[in-house]
C-alpha cells in the first residue's frame, strides 16, 4: 500500500485542524434576527445539529426545547439586557472561565437565565462554547454527548474542552481527552448515542443483499478544503473496491453520507453521487441516499462485510459484530 502513489504524505495533512477552522470561518452564516421570548423549559437541547436524535431520547421522558445558536439570533429584551449586564460581569471578573467567555456564550447564558432549565444537554460534545458555558451557568446541568470518534493526535483539537459532563463511548475517548488536556469534571460511558437508538428500533437480524458496503464520508466543503486528505483516500479505496468487484462479480453498494444541502445551485447528494460513479467503475453499483437517520447503519447490516475509512460509524457497526475493514491509505496514522 505504502508503495502507491496515491498513498498521502502524512507531514501534509498536519494541518489538518487549522484547515478545519479555516473552513467554518469561510462558512460563517448568516444570522437571522429574531424578537420572541423564550418558553420556559426544564431541559434544554443546546445546538440543533444532531438534536433530533437527543430529543427521540427524552420524548418519553420529559419536555424539553431546542436552542439554534448558529444561524438565529434572539433580540428580546429580555435577554438584550441580561446580556448588558453579563458582560459587565465578564469585564470584572476574576473567574478564569468568565475571562475566556466570548460575546456567544454570553448572548447563551442570557438566553438561559430566561429559559431557566435544569438540565442542558447538546450533541456537540467538541464544542468550546458549550463547555465555557457550563462553567458560567450554574443553575442548571450540564452533559455533552459524544457524536464521533476523535482523531489519535492531541493536535486535532482545536480548542480546550471544558464541559463539566460528557456522555462518552468508551475508556479510549477518556484517554484521549485527558492526554488533550482537556479540563471535563466527570466522564460517563455509555457507547453511542444513534447506535443505541437504532438498536433499539431494529432488535430483528437483516438478510444479507450485498457482498460490500462502501461507508461513504463525502461532504462537497469537507473534500474540497478541509479535509483533502479524506478526499483521497476515498478515491483510493473506490478504485479498489471497483477493481475487486469486477474481478471476483462482488454486488456493491455505497452508503451515502451528504445532506439535502444545495451546493452553488447543486444538491449536494448529487455531487456525492457523481463523485463516487467517477471513482469506481461499476455498472450496477447500488447508492444508498442518507435518509438523516440510519440508512448507513441499515446498509452495513446487510452486507457482509462493510469498508470504512475513519467514520464513528464503522466503529459503531463493528460493536454490534459487523465484519468492518478500516483503510487508510493515506499513510497519516
Amino acid at each position: 500500500m505504502k508503495s502507491t502513489s496515491n498513498v498521502i504524505n502524512s507531514s501534509s495533512l498536519n494541518g489538518e485542524s487549522e484547515n478545519i477552522i479555516r473552513s467554518k470561518v469561510r462558512q460563517k452564516r448568516k444570522r437571522k434576527f429574531f424578537f420572541s421570548k423564550p418558553v420556559q423549559s426544564p431541559v434544554v437541547i443546546y445546538d440543533t445539529t444532531g438534536s433530533e436524535f437527543v430529543g427521540e431520547a427524552l420524548r418519553e421522558i420529559t419536555s424539553f426545547s431546542t436552542l439554534e445558536v448558529r444561524a438565529k439570533i434572539n433580540l428580546h429584551y429580555s435577554i438584550i439586557f441580561r446580556f448588558i449586564a453579563l458582560t459587565f460581569v465578564r469585564l470584572f471578573s476574576q473567574n478564569g472561565y468568565w475571562r475566556r467567555t466570548s460575546r456567544g456564550v454570553i448572548y447563551d447564558c442570557a438566553t438561559l437565565m430566561t429559559i431557566k432549565p435544569k438540565v442542558v444537554l447538546t450533541f456537540i460534545d467538541n464544542s468550546n462554547r458549550f463547555g465555557l458555558l457550563s462553567r458560567v451557568y450554574c443553575k442548571a446541568k450540564f452533559f455533552a454527548i459524544q457524536n464521533g470518534f476523535r482523531g489519535p493526535r492531541v493536535q486535532d483539537f482545536p480548542r480546550i474542552i471544558y464541559v463539566t459532563n460528557l456522555f462518552c463511548h468508551g475508556q479510549e475517548t477518556i484517554d484521549k481527552y485527558k492526554e488533550g488536556g482537556h479540563k471535563i469534571n466527570q466522564y460517563f460511558i455509555v457507547g453511542s448515542l444513534k447506535d443505541g437508538l437504532y438498536r433499539a428500533e431494529n432488535r430483528v437480524k437483516l438478510k444479507k443483499k450485498f457482498d460490500i458496503c462502501f461507508i461513504s464520508e463525502y461532504r462537497y466543503e469537507r473534500f474540497l478544503t478541509s479535509m483533502p486528505g479524506a478526499a483521497l483516500n476515498a478515491r483510493v479505496i473506490l478504485s479498489y473496491i471497483g477493481r475487486y468487484a469486477k474481478t471476483y462479480g462482488m454486488n456493491v453498494c455505497v452508503a451515502c453520507s451528504s445532506k439535502e444541502i444545495m451546493v452553488e445551485g447543486t444538491r449536494e447528494s448529487y455531487l456525492e453521487e457523481q463523485f463516487i460513479k467517477e471513482n469506481i467503475e461499476m455498472s450496477n453499483l447500488s447508492v444508498v441516499p442518507n435518509d438523516g437517520r440510519f440508512s448507513t447503519y441499515k446498509a452495513i447490516d446487510e452486507s457482509d462485510v462493510s469498508i470504512n475509512l475513519q467514520s464513528t460509524i464503522g466503529l459503531e457497526a463493528f460493536g454490534r459484530g459487523c465484519k468492518v475493514l478500516f483503510c487508510n491509505a493515506t499513510g497519516d496514522s
